[in-house]
């Protein structure tokens, strides 16, 4: 079997990408993160399809790690290969879920589709997912083989078998038919019928002893039910007594209720005149309060602004601007320096002549004087026409305001004697007192309608004239009859359930030759279920003796291939042992080591080469393809160099995809 060649529509990373395969050795060397192992999973899931489980991480859920980004379309493409000659045609495509999956398979040569494609890659490969990524398909991820059923069930086809699944489903079904018999945690069919059959025997022993029980609560019953009926006699006489006196205390309640009311229409009608005695019989509208509420606060404004305006005028009348008439600058300075003169004159006639010094020292004098007295003259006054002007326009301002100041009153007066007002309030407190008065009198007059319509409706109940008896007799009615009620709920409960026994006991009674064959039956059942067991248990052990028998038989030339591999890669410094279950170990001169004792470099050597074997052992007819995902990593150079000697010669009988991101890795030979 080979790969011809394949297309991915869209898969991961890689999109519209076509890969023509060749027979023997195929090396794809490419960078890190260029897809090689998308390719690898992309051919494995052609075959065998994703898995289908809602795994939450994205590296362990392959349809999510493989679904393109910002995609909703399906995912997927084709790959065309050889199988028993001829050439084939897998298109594979994948949704969301499994259920979303697309599968179509046909034959290239002549067209055909084939409708039979479920568990495709296991009827190809005779090996299901799990065999397949344990034999053929080496990735980084999954190195360790581990023996499984699917490996098992192709050992099995070796031999021939006519079904290659007939022992692994032949295991499992026995086994799973033998846990049905007898499961941990006391479960099965076993422990069941053990179960069933103790509760039988109870049964029937309490079956024995229910005969004498029924009659026994049969005379318990007869005198419950005395009681009861008796109970029940006095719970209705009470009832009847106190639904009498209930109605009785129903009248006394509306009566009392209507006195009340009767008492509420008086005072209302009282405080109704009261209020009518401030409106005279005049309801003011809104309209009107609104308006007048309105005047009173205009006036307020009104007397303010003409009151400032009064106080302006009275200072304004007491102050005039004065204009003074003394002498010029020139005529002052003059007057100076005459005086002057005359002072000097003065002092030097009195200095040379006495009599001339007095004379003009008298004139300087009344020179001074005559200045002294211009100076002092009073000054003349004229009026100011600008401060005229002012004045007016203050007088004809008051004028208005006073004319609207006696508008606003005049209106407001007119308004408010027609209701009784108290004396001292002012404009607005008094237009406000009316609206106060007349919000009360619809208020009490609405109140008084209602009253007035309960108080109809109470006179011409019928009922209220009735006879009644005393609240107290109702109360203690009341109290008698829960508890006549109480103690009848509780004998009416036992009675019933005495009744239930008794007839419980009388159908066990009548069963108890039922039950006797019942748990006859259950004996019988019980020992066949332990022989069904014991022998389901043996041929469990059987089938795993002969399947190690048949593991027995292959375990030669899968540790001869084994080791022929090894000597290839590490030669002749390493010889092994492989057991049944595909455990290696290592022949070292102090005993066997488990691979466990080796570098992570040699585990991966063992299980490359435990690969190689098992699929030479498996696949003795057609062969597969083996899809190599850079397995030698954790290899040194010189394994490494062995171990692509190997791939080398593998490629004669194999068909090998061989993925690898480092030139070290690649074949002398591969391009």
């Amino acid at each position: 079997m080979k790969l011809v060649s394949c297309y991915v529509s869209s898969f991961g990373k890689l999109k519209d990408f076509s890969y023509d395969f060749t027979g023997g050795l195929n090396t794809v060397k490419e960078d890190n993160g260029w897809g090689k192992s998308t390719l690898a999973t992309f051919i494995k899931a052609m075959f065998y399809g994703l898995d289908g489980s809602a795994k939450r991480t994205i590296s362990e859920n392959e349809r999510k790690k493989y679904k393109p980004w910002n995609s909703t379309e399906t995912f997927g493409g084709s790959i065309n290969f050889e199988w028993g000659g001829k050439e084939f045609k897998i298109e594979r495509f994948f949704g969301n879920k499994e259920t979303d999956d697309t599968l179509r398979l046909y034959d290239v040569k002549t067209g055909k589709s084939f409708t039979n494609t479920e568990d495709l890659g296991k009827r190809i490969f005779e090996i299901d997912e799990e065999g397949f990524l344990s034999t053929t398909y080496f990735s980084q991820k999954d190195f360790e083989i581990k023996s499984n059923t699917s490996i098992t069930a192709k050992f099995n086809s070796l031999c021939e078998a006519d079904d290659a699944d007939s022992f692994d489903l032949a295991l499992s079904k026995i086994t799973q038919k033998a846990k049905t018999y007898k499961y941990s945690g006391d479960r099965g069919l076993i422990n069941d019928c053990k179960r069933e059959l103790r509760s039988v025997s109870e049964e029937i022993e309490r079956a024995g002893h229910a005969s004498n029980t029924a009659k026994i609560l049969k005379n318990e019953v007869a005198e419950i039910s005395g009681e009861v009926e008796e109970l029940k006699k006095q719970s209705s006489e009470l009832a009847e007594q106190v639904a009498a006196a209930g109605r009785a205390e129903a009248v006394a309640v509306k009566r009392a209720r209507l006195n009340e009311l009767l008492k509420e229409k008086d005072a209302l009608i009282k405080e109704k005149l009261n209020v009518d005695s401030v409106l005279n019989g005049k309801l003011p509208t809104d309209s009107e309060i609104t308006a007048y509420t309105g005047f009173a606060d205009e006036l307020v404004k009104v007397s303010s602004n003409a009151k400032l305006i009064s106080d302006e005028l009275s200072v304004m009348q007491g102050k005039e601007t004065p204009t003074n008439k003394g002498f010029s600058k020139r005529q002052t300075i003059a007057s100076i320096a005459i005086c002057l003169l005359f002072f000097i004159e003065g002092i030097s006639t009195i200095w040379f002549n006495l009599v001339l010094g007095i004379v003009g020292f008298a004139l300087f004098l009344i020179t001074a004087v005559l200045i002294l007295v211009a100076f002092s003259s009073k000054s003349s006054v004229k009026p100011n026409n600008e401060f005229a002007q002012l004045a007016e326009m203050r007088k004809t301002r008051l004028n208005e305001y006073r004319e609207l100041e006696n508008d606003y009153i005049s209106k407001l007066n007119a308004f408010l004697s027609s209701y009784s007002i108290p004396v001292g309030l002012d404009y607005r407190s008094s237009v406000l007192y009316v609206k106060s008065a007349a919000d009360k009198y619809i208020e009490l007059t609405e109140k008084l309608q209602s009253v007035e319509k309960m108080i109809d409706a109470f006179n011409g109940d019928p009922t209220i004239n009735e006879n009644s008896v005393g609240v107290g007799d109702v109360m203690k009615l009341k109290a008698q009859l829960f508890d006549v009620q109480n103690t009848y709920t509780k004998k009416a409960g036992i009675l019933a359930s005495k009744l239930a026994s008794v007839k419980a006991y009388e159908e066990l009674a009548d069963k108890q030759f039922e039950l006797e064959s019942k748990k006859l039956e259950l004996e019988e059942k019980l020992e066949q279920y332990k022989v069904e067991h014991d022998t389901l248990i043996k041929t469990a052990e059987f089938l795993k003796k002969a399947d190690e028998n048949l593991k027995v038989k292959y375990r030669a030339p899968l540790q001869d291939s084994l080791n022929k591999y090894l000597k290839l890669i590490a030669g002749g410094e390493i010889s092994a042992i492989i057991d049944i279950d595909l455990n290696v170990t290592i022949e070292e001169k102090c005993g066997e080591k488990h691979t466990d004792y080796y570098s992570k470099g040699y585990q991966n050597l063992f299980e490359i080469c435990k690969r190689f074997a098992l699929t030479d052992v498996l696949f003795t007819g057609e062969k597969p393809f083996i899809i190599l995902d850079d397995p030698f990593f954790n290899l040194d150079d010189k394994k490494v160099k062995s171990a692509v000697t190997l791939i080398e010669k593998l490629s004669e009988e194999y068909q090998i995809l061989y993925f690898i991101c480092h030139e070290s890795r690649r074949p002398d030979n591969a391009v």
